[in-house]
């Protein structure tokens, strides 16, 4: 949530850099606002991120959960042994268990990793369209500012241009192939 909400940021940072080159005769630029939120919500290319993610996060989580289920057999079967075996081979099987456990972990945690480092990928790549159309919708309407409607405080409701936006966006990207990057197989 925490990378979502940095990126967002970095959206919002990157509207404002927007700069029309045509003001008005006295210099004044016009404003537009765009909600970020809902283009990420709504868009064609955000869906399709979302459900490639959705797709290979139920992968993994069917992969931990059988590593999760051998686990516990493997458990009750060190509980089991715990009568039956000397104290060293049994802190032997408790150290290897134990390893195993941390390793699946670990595995976890690394596939939690790529799918985030996917997300923030993909995202960026559809803010560089969104960036683009927000540029040229600036040159043709001659607005010289774009704010996210999160960070503003006060708008009239003429100024929000997030449908056109949207639209355009939708035009323009309607899928962003999301890359997983390949996960190291081995122990770390």
């Amino acid at each position: 949530m925490r990378r979502i909400k940095s990126y967002i940021l970095i959206i919002a940072i990157s509207l404002f850099m927007f700069e029309a080159e045509a003001c008005d005769k006295d210099g004044c630029c016009s404003t537009v606002v765009v909600d970020i939120q809902k283009i990420i919500n709504e868009s064609l290319a955000a869906k399709t991120i979302r459900e490639q993610l959705e797709k290979k996060n139920s992968e993994y989580q069917s992969q931990i959960n059988k590593k999760e289920e051998e686990l516990n057999k493997k458990s009750q079967e060190l509980s089991k042994q715990q009568a039956t075996l000397t104290k060293e081979a049994f802190d032997t099987k408790v150290r290897d268990f134990n390893n195993q456990v941390a390793e699946v972990q670990r595995e976890t945690q690394v596939k939690k990793n790529a799918l985030d480092q996917a997300y923030v990928t993909a995202l960026g790549e559809m803010q560089k369209v969104l960036d683009e159309v927000i540029g040229k919708f600036a040159e043709e309407k001659h607005f010289c500012i774009a704010l996210p409607t999160a960070q503003t405080l006060f708008y009239k409701k003429d100024l929000d241009i997030t449908d056109v936006v949207l639209k355009a966006l939708n035009d323009r990207l309607k899928k962003v192939e999301v890359k997983i990057p390949a996960i190291n197989a081995t122990k770390q």
